[in-house]
């Protein structure tokens, strides 16, 4: 489905009051709509529908008269015939950018034929094709002006305006509108040229453009901006002149951006004077000074608002009016019967406000300030003390540390506002009341902090909950749990305005207690006449009393006790073990909990037995345990205990992974502390040491490497080469790499001893592919204007690129782009392209030719004196001198001179005679040296004498 977007144009026509303009000299209306000519000139354009215009009509018919304006529906025709409100006779169309999306022109019809008028449509689309969108209405003849209006343009975008003498109707029209009406014109200042007397100004206003205007500085002009500025020139009789620039005019139209002005000063007589004051001030100021200048004999009267007079040349204390805004304040001096007089401006600027939500802040709290009016484009806003609060561009305060700050606001007039901001600390919060209790007592968990602040905390990791603290900073919670429960702090806030808030931790925990046990006792082996050792008794949870009792009192320990075992000394009567049962019952809170039991023993000495001796090679795979399987109820200990895997145990390992011997010593320690010794003898033998080396770690393929290493007393030697296979020599070896990549190099050795040993050196071997550099540079031949050259790497078997452009610029890029600087001359651009130490190289050279430059002037005096007397146009020498030609033409287009010599100028003669004063116009032909067209050049030259 198609989509149609249509700009909605609507036309009001009204009658305008005020007189009609003269006709400017402008051109007349385009026949076509392709060839409408554009308005450069509201102020009295004037126009005929003349019956030479032929229509320039395209589409089909629509509906009934009247379709698609004056609230009508649309027209169901197309193009322009479709569109438009009547039939098409005599039709010409004029054009216009629009500056705002409304336009208003004042339309006059006068002289008709047929007293019919004329009919005016505004459109937008191409001509030819399409209209977008179109209202038209009938302008009958009236003295008065009727006014045109219409919305819903787009700015910036070109317009048509189509005129049709209504019933084929013969007029003529005025068209008028001001700056404001939504036309882009050229740039235009009122008054052109006026004449004052020495002191006075003038008003100077500028219109058209884009509205935005930039004056020149001087001489004496009150602004450079804006579009109504006074001019007083200096007191100096002559003519000054001042400029005006804006741009966004129309750009079909000349001279879019300029316009000046001049103002002749005469010596007038009587006096001159210029009024002054000491400055703007801020609302609420109480005085200001005026001054003058001192004008001999004067007498001096000041007026200014609100009543003010003065007699004085420089009143002083003058009151400052209540209320912002710009007061004007006219001196007058009279000399002789003569006033002069001069004005000066005073602006009171309003003083700003501020609006501050709160006074009081958080530390690392922030709170937005905002400023009236327009704020101060430096230092807008100002804290006093940064170390308690600091404020940004914007107005917003972020606090710091505790105490008082002054922010100062100040407006773009220099005006200034405080608030003070108050920086509080941050609320806190902590919790107590941990205990342990009975299951179905009660306990109380307690809160303090910041006083009147909420505290929201969790109940064993449940939802928020809050306790509001009193006065004092504190606050009660009761509590019956019936399991272990945990308090948690979570938060903490003040109450509003300030409403700080701050996380907090803490917690209290309520223990129930349950019925205790005892931790396990290991049961204990002795030998017999040994004391005997029991450890304190531990509950969980703790603080637990005991009762014991003994199964076997013969063993040296009494039936029962309370409390921990003391040490005793363990009996054993016979020959076998002597054992009895402990039984402990722990007792908390009242409550009775679940019975421990360990065994004590008493025992006979053990038999020691440490192996067979050892002889083994480092890092064997199996033969390096020593000592006998292990017996319950004994200890072992082996002395030394180096290389030992664990040295309490019955049949350690021993470390291989060193060569020495070692007399290993076992004792054999039983349950009741008897031992007894026994030792082994352990050889390690080392493996054979291994180190290989080659002659060269890398290069270019093919490379043959010769191996060697520093094996000796070797039966065995077996070489590994990864991606070459492998070779059994104890010697020197030699391989050759055909291949590019890394390679492993391994070496397996076995000695006298039957030790083998391996190494592997991973990567030892870098080969590289020899690279193959090439590449192309387009464009080889350059300009000064585009001194920029891209390339295209087209190397080969590279990892690496650097490119030298031959004006001191590098590059690693694969395809670089690189702007020369620009001068004329050639480069040599040179790519290196390396794959590790295999490097290749590629060369191009370009050029960068100059462009063409050219002074001509505008002035010269052919006088007879030594300075400026021939009129001659220097170029550079990026130019054909074959190509050149100088015409010089008066103002009939006669040709005065002609020369095809660039050192040969024109002397201000024709025929052997000094040419007048005026302009003539030049036309140069040239072609550049690098390019086939050659160019015409135009202006104008002015003799002077």
């Amino acid at each position: 489905m198609k989509k149609l977007i249509y700009l909605f144009i609507f036309i009001l026509v009204s009658i305008s009051g005020y007189g009609q303009p003269p006709c400017g000299s402008n051109p007349a209306a385009g026949n076509t709509c392709a060839t409408a000519t554009p308005i450069c000139e509201l102020n009295g354009y004037c126009g005929n529908t003349s019956s030479s215009y032929t229509p320039d009509a395209w589409g089909s018919a629509g509906a009934p008269f009247g379709c698609g304006f004056l609230g009508l529906s649309s027209c169901p025709g197309t193009g322009l015939i479709g569109a438009f409100c009547g039939s098409l006779e005599n039709d010409s169309y004029l054009s216009f950018v629009a500056s705002s999306s409304s336009v208003s022109i004042d339309v006059w019809v006068y002289n008709s034929t047929y007293g019919d008028g004329i009919q005016i449509m505004i459109f937008s689309g191409a001509c030819g094709g399409n209209i977008t969108s179109y209202y038209c209405d009938q302008l009958t003849p009236s003295a008065s002006a009727q006014t045109v209006s219409a919305t819903g343009l787009t700015p910036g975008n070109t317009y048509y305006i189509l005129i049709d003498g209504f019933a084929g109707d013969v007029c003529d029209y005025t068209f008028a509108a001001s700056s404001s009406s939504g036309i882009s014109i050229p740039v235009d200042v009122t008054p052109v040229t006026s004449t004052i007397c020495a002191g006075q100004s003038v008003t100077l206003t500028a219109t058209g453009g884009n509205g935005t205007y930039n004056w020149n500085a001087s001489p004496n002009l009150s602004g450079t901006t804006g579009a109504v500025v006074t001019a007083t020139p200096p007191s100096t009789p002559g003519t000054y002149t001042y400029t005006v620039n804006s741009s966004g005019g129309n750009p079909m139209c000349p001279s879019a951006t300029m316009a000046t002005a001049s103002i002749t000063v005469n010596s007038c007589g009587g006096c001159t004077v210029s009024a002054g004051n000491s400055g703007d001030v801020c609302e609420g100021a109480p005085t200001f000074n005026l001054t003058a200048t001192n004008v001999a004999g004067a007498t001096w009267n000041w007026v200014g608002p609100n009543g003010f007079t003065s007699n004085v040349q420089n009143p002083t204390s003058v009151p400052v009016p209540t209320t912002a805004g710009s007061y004007t304040y006219t001196v007058t001096a009279t000399v002789a019967g003569v006033p002069c007089t001069s004005t000066t401006t005073l602006v009171v600027n309003p003083t700003p406000t501020i609006n501050a939500p709160i006074s009081s802040i958080c530390i690392g709290g922030t709170t937005s300030l905002t400023g009236s009016g327009t704020p101060h484009a430096s230092t807008a806003w100002v804290s006093s003390n940064t170390a308690v609060a600091t404020v940004s561009s914007s107005g917003v305060v972020t606090a710091v540390s505790v105490g008082t700050t002054t922010i100062t606001y100040m407006n773009s007039g220099g005006c200034t506002i405080t608030q003070v901001i108050t920086v509080i600390s941050l609320p806190t919060a902590t919790i107590a009341g941990s205990t342990t209790i009975c299951s179905g007592l009660n306990a109380t968990i307690t809160f303090a902090g910041t006083p009147n602040a909420t505290v929201t905390y969790q109940v064993g990791g449940g939802p928020n909950q809050t306790i509001l603290l009193d006065a004092a900073g504190n606050a009660s919670l009761p509590v019956t749990p019936t399991t272990t429960t945990t308090y948690s702090l979570v938060s903490v806030q003040m109450n509003p305005p300030t409403g700080c808030s701050s996380p907090v931790t803490g917690s209290a925990t309520v223990i129930i207690s349950a019925p205790p046990t005892v931790d396990a006792v290991t049961s204990i082996s002795v030998c017999s006449g040994a004391t005997v050792s029991v450890p304190a008794f531990v509950s969980n949870p703790t603080g637990a009393t005991f009762t014991w009792t003994n199964s076997n009192p013969s063993i040296g320990l009494a039936a029962n006790g309370t409390g921990d075992i003391a040490s005793f000394t363990g009996v054993n009567p016979g020959s076998s073990a002597n054992t009895a049962t402990i039984t402990i019952t722990p007792s908390l809170s009242g409550c009775v909990g679940t019975n421990g039991t360990f065994t004590i023993s008493v025992l006979s000495p053990p038999i020691a037995n440490a192996g067979t001796d050892v002889n083994i090679c480092v890092n064997a795979l199996s033969g390096n345990q020593i000592g006998q399987p292990p017996v319950a109820g004994n200890t072992y200990s082996w002395s030394p205990t180096v290389g030992l895997s664990d040295a309490t145990i019955a049949n350690p390992t021993v470390d291989i992974s060193a060569p020495r011997v070692t007399n290993y010593v076992l004792t054999i320690t039983n349950a009741g502390s008897c031992s007894s010794t026994d030792n082994v003898l352990v050889t390690i033998n080392d493996l054979p040491a291994i180190s290989i080396s080659s002659d060269v770690i890398s290069g270019c393929n093919p490379q043959n490497i010769t191996f060697s290493s520093n094996v000796t007393n070797a039966v065995n030697c077996t070489w590994t080469f990864e991606g070459f296979g492998s070779q059994n020599v104890c010697g020197t070896v030699s391989q050759n790499y055909t291949n590019a990549g890394t390679f492993d190099v391994g070496l397996t050795v076995t000695d006298l001893n039957g030790c083998t040993n391996s190494v592997l050196q991973s990567d030892m071997i870098t080969i590289f592919s020899q690279p193959d550099a090439s590449f192309t540079a387009t464009p080889t031949i350059l300009t000064i204007d585009f001194p920029t050259v891209n390339t295209t790497n087209t190397s080969t078997d590279a990892l690496t690129y650097t490119w030298d452009f031959g004006d001191g610029s590098t590059s690693t890029a694969f395809s670089p782009s690189h702007t020369y600087p620009e001068t004329a001359g050639s480069y040599t651009i040179v790519l290196y392209a390396a794959s590790g130490p295999c490097i290749d190289s590629a060369k191009v050279t370009v050029e960068i030719q100059d462009d063409l430059t050219y002074y001509i002037p505008n002035t010269f005096t052919p006088d007879g004196d030594e300075y400026n007397n021939v009129f001659k146009p220097i170029f550079n020498d990026a130019f054909d001198k074959q190509s050149y030609t100088m015409l010089i033409f008066n103002r009939w287009g006669e040709v005065l001179f002609e020369t095809k010599d660039t050192e040969f100028g024109w002397d201000g003669t024709y025929n052997g005679e000094l040419c007048k004063e005026g302009t003539y116009t030049w036309k140069i032909v040239i072609k550049k040296k690098t390019k086939d067209y050659r160019i015409d050049l135009n202006g104008h030259i002015t003799i002077l004498k």
